[in-house]
Order: structure tokens, then sequence, then C-alpha cells
């Protein structure tokens, strides 16, 4: 069937149909589907753990769920209406909790400069450059927030797992949030982390800086997912890096 002139013919039409209205068609498989890459990463690692930083409303743990994960989720969210907005998403799913805290290199309070479209809120000013792209990405006003670090979180809780998936979408400040995991790290499997092949936050961290770190705590980069494109040019912008242990020792985690 599909070395069939007219099935070849009609593919190609109807691909051409939906490109034009902005879709695209691929096959459901796991050189194709980040879904399918996720649960993959999920089991081959046996991830138990998963710390949610930066959760938003809670879509990236709304989506392991329907990935049919089972284990726990832990998601953080600093800003008060997104918070409300993410406890009542979590509420009744057992295997899901939130913490409304930002997570930092040390305890304590800072200034979140607080985007148009919240999502792109950040402690780092943004660029110019992201604001072109995307003009929701603009500060409209800031609030004062609490910051944790996963070492504290990881001590004051229940004993994890030690195949913890730590996922960072911080906005520009993923160094200074790995920084606060030093003492935890050696509980990590994986690390999904957002990298920027462009400055996108002033001082924030380029996907080289990130990348080196990493491999200095003995990760390697596994996959990249694209995270934010510049829709004239097509040029990516940042990605979500996804890094695992190259040689994981569950006792490496210090007290």
């Amino acid at each position: 069937m599909y070395n069939n002139p007219i099935y070849k013919f009609l593919k190609r039409q109807f691909k051409h149909v939906i490109h034009t209205i902005g879709f695209d068609v691929l096959s459901y498989n796991i050189f194709t589907s980040q879904d399918i890459q996720l649960q993959t990463l999920l089991r081959t690692y046996n991830i138990n753990t998963v710390l949610d930083v930066g959760a938003n409303e809670g879509q990236y743990a709304k989506h392991l769920i329907e990935l049919g994960y089972k284990g726990s989720i832990y998601s953080f969210e600093p800003m008060a209406a997104v918070y409300a907005r993410l406890r009542a998403n979590a509420e009744g799913c057992a295997q899901w909790r939130t913490i409304n805290a930002g997570i930092g290199k040390e305890e304590g309070e800072l200034m979140l400069n607080v985007s148009e479209n919240l999502a792109s809120s950040s402690l780092l000013k943004v660029e110019m450059k992201s604001i072109e792209v995307d003009s929701t990405t603009r500060t409209t006003h800031q609030e004062n927030i609490k910051i944790t670090t996963i070492d504290t979180f990881i001590r004051s809780n229940p004993p994890f797992g030690n195949n913890i998936l730590l996922k960072l979408d911080v906005q520009g400040y993923e160094m200074e949030a790995l920084k606060g995991s030093m003492k935890s790290i050696g509980a990590m499997t994986v690390v999904q982390v957002e990298l920027s092949f462009v400055p996108v936050y002033e001082n924030g961290p380029l996907y080289v800086d990130v990348i080196n770190f990493m491999k200095e705590q003995g990760f390697e980069l596994f996959t990249l997912l694209p995270a934010f494109v510049d829709g004239k040019t097509g040029r990516m912008l940042q990605a979500d890096g996804i890094f695992v242990r190259t040689n994981f020792n569950p006792d490496r985690i210090q007290a």
C-alpha cells in the first residue's frame, strides 16, 4: 500500500493542506514523539519522584500523569495567583503535592519580574531579544517571593528514593537553582533544564555553561526538546535539555 503512487500523492496533498494551516503530521514513535521519549525515560531510569520546579499551573505534572506516571510529584510555584490555580489543579490527586516557593541557591526572599504571559516571569531581567520575538514576555510588575533550595526541601521532608527527576523551568535562574542542590544532586538520575542558545535573560547562563556544569556533576546531555523558537526566522532560542547520570550511584547523596 505504502508504495502505491496514488497513496503517496494523496499523502503529499494531505500534508500540504495541513501545513498551510500551521500543523504537521508525524509518525507517533520514539524518533518523533516527545511523549514517547519522556515515557521511555521515566521507565528506563525507574523514576519514582519528580521535582517540578517552575510549575506554573501544573501543565508538566498533569502531562506526566496523563502519560501514566505513577510516582510522586512535587510542584514548586512562587507566584501567589498562579500557585492558587496550581493547587486547585492538584487537588484530589494523591501523588501530586504543591509548594508555594521558588528555588534558588539559598533561603530567603527575592523580587520576581512578572511577565505579561506569567510563564516567562524571572528573577532576572528579560532581554530585548525575547520581547522582540514574543511581546508577552515583557515585565509588567514585580512580586516578592519566597525562595527555598532543593537541598533544604529534600532534607526537610520524608526520605526520597534515589531515582529523582529534577525539572527546572526557572527562566534564566538555572545555575542558581542547581547550586542549591549540590548536597542532594547524588539522588538525581535525570535533570531536565531549560537551555538558552542566545541571551534571553540578563546574566542568565547560556547552554554551554549549563552543559559544562552538569558534566562536572556527572551528567551527560541525553536529548533536546524545542521550547522557544523565533517564529520569523525559525531560530531556536531555548530548548529543554535532558541530562542523565553517566554512572548513577545512590550512595552519593550527602546527609
